[in-house]
């Protein structure tokens, strides 16, 4: 985990995806677990195929990280 290593080395991915363990700190902040099984990564609502990170690059991003979003999706039923 140490992705600032990487962005001092001059990695081009590094800087173009910095930050790539902060979605899952804030899951386990927030209280938040997943499970693997079956090919997929099942994160309660909404499961993610197993892959490498070259095939779910590009894909548009689930929804945001800000805290008012996670905060309604927290409350939800």
């Amino acid at each position: 985990m140490h992705w600032a290593a990487l962005e001092d080395a001059g990695v081009e991915d590094a800087r173009r995806h910095a930050g790539p363990f902060e979605p899952l700190l804030l899951l386990y902040e927030r209280g938040g677990a997943f499970s693997v099984e079956n090919g997929v990564v099942d994160f309660a609502f909404y499961r993610v195929p197993l892959g490498t990170w070259q095939s779910h690059v590009n894909e548009k991003p689930l929804a945001g990280l800000d805290s008012v979003f996670l905060d309604r999706l927290d409350d939800a039923p």
